[in-house]
């Protein structure tokens, strides 16, 4: 299919690239010193409109947006408080001990770097034009928020140290 072959040609293009930028990006991004060149955004931008935003399913497309306009602050433009990222970092002694129940949720939605956004976004992409259209948006949206909670639930380290 000509799909197909321009998924491969795509993801060629983005292993060898990132193969040129290997530790391009490490330990640094928005909130450890100087940004480079934002590599995870202009990725993740191409996996997008290469896939086709019109053939993105609703839930899948929103999640990707929200989580973009998160990491991009988005939400500080209209003067909305956003937590900062270790107060929302997964921590089970946080959510059990703390009763910081906001953990639950919001520590999807926070990423460290670009690249870390875009590993995670480009595997949502992929998993949710799979299982969206076979699961119904309402079950994989439940699917999304149920997962969410259970990573927060199964780490123990805590990040709040």
């Amino acid at each position: 299919k000509q799909w197909y072959q321009r998924r491969v040609r795509a993801n060629y293009f983005i292993q060898t690239n990132l193969r040129m930028f290997r530790g391009f990006n490490r330990g640094r991004g928005r909130h450890g010193g100087t940004s480079r060149q934002n590599l995870g955004l202009a990725l993740l931008a191409f996996q997008i409109f290469q896939f086709g935003i019109d053939r993105i399913p609703l839930v899948t497309l929103v999640t990707l947006l929200t989580n973009i306009g998160v990491y991009l602050q988005v939400p500080k433009l209209f003067d909305i408080h956003m937590p900062q990222t270790h107060d929302v970092c997964i921590s089970y002694q946080g959510v059990v001990m703390y009763r910081e129940y906001s953990r639950l949720i919001l520590s999807g939605f926070y990423h460290l770097t670009d690249m870390h956004l875009y590993y995670n976004m480009a595997s949502l992409l992929y998993k949710g034009t799979q299982l969206e259209p076979r699961l119904g948006s309402a079950r994989f949206a439940s699917v999304i928020g149920g997962l969410t909670v259970l990573c927060v639930l199964c780490v123990t380290n805590d990040c709040t140290k």
